[in-house]
């Protein structure tokens, strides 16, 4: 059995959640088809979670909002993985190695695609479609 899946990144949850963000259309439209299952099963890790949280808290200013953010998204059928000693380990490699201005938290997204063999990557982030073996969807 083959199970297709896509890690979501932050930018995706907060343009979404975000009506005055200038990518708040796409993801309006992006995640449907995610928790759909048109890429596959949806997963963020808990860097990505932590990430949301504090992003639509800087940018809503509303800690109820936000908190019910969360608690949404835990809801969900979202699959949440921890960054795992071995995946921090990777991603400090990657972060070292590339020429790249990913963010560390960016790093350990390349890092769980590849050790998790995560089939693609929903993002705005364009860096990700210079990275090697790297799917981006939309």
């Amino acid at each position: 059995m083959i199970i297709i899946s896509v890690l979501i990144d932050t930018n995706i949850f907060v343009s979404y959640y975000n009506k005055r963000d200038v990518e708040h259309e796409r993801a309006s439209k992006i995640m449907p088809e995610i928790f759909d299952g048109r890429f596959g099963k949806p997963i963020v890790s808990d860097y990505i979670f932590d990430e949301i949280i504090t992003v639509c808290l800087a940018r809503l200013k509303d800690k109820e909002h936000v908190k019910k953010i969360g608690s949404d998204m835990l809801s969900t059928d979202i699959i949440f993985v921890k960054v795992s000693e071995n995946v921090f380990s990777e991603a400090w490699k990657f972060f070292l190695s590339t020429d790249k201005t990913f963010s560390f938290t960016d790093c350990t997204n390349i890092a769980l695609l590849k050790i998790y063999n995560i089939d693609s990557i929903a993002t705005f982030d364009s860096e990700f479609k210079k990275v090697k073996d790297v799917k981006v969807v939309p």
